[in-house]
């Protein structure tokens, strides 16, 4: 009984410890990267927004190759094809609005839907 206790307990120590131990390794990650991209952005401002830009245009190229290699150039061509025809939609409708010509934007969801429409069906061929 005595032994089911002390084990118990051991159980509980050895839980805290892993809990306490991935707290410190979160709080140590985060000062480690956080703190001197802060100070990177306080005082390059400008370095810091082009470092940025270039690191995530980078992982897109990247995610794009990958994709390519993975899917085949055809398939890749059609989903990125799809993919602007969905982003200029939206781009439109928001700078409609924004610029107070409402009613053009509901033709450009129309002409997404008509173009996606047929962008899905070339591909299916």
């Amino acid at each position: 009984m005595l032994k089911t206790i002390i084990k118990e307990y051991g159980d509980i120590l050895k839980s805290t410890l892993k809990i306490i131990t991935l707290l410190l390794f979160c709080i140590v990650t985060g000062a480690v990267f956080v703190f001197p991209l802060w100070k990177f952005a306080s005082v390059f401002p400008k370095a810091y927004s082009i470092t940025i830009i270039s690191v995530f245009a980078l992982a897109a190229v990247i995610l794009i190759i990958m994709r390519l290699r993975e899917s085949g150039a055809r398939v890749f061509v059609f989903g990125l094809l799809k993919f602007l025809i969905i982003a200029a939609a939206v781009f439109l409708c928001i700078f409609f609005v924004m610029k107070g010509m409402r009613l053009l934007a509901a033709p450009s969801i129309i002409l997404m839907i008509i173009l996606y429409g047929i962008c899905t069906f070339v591909s299916r061929r």
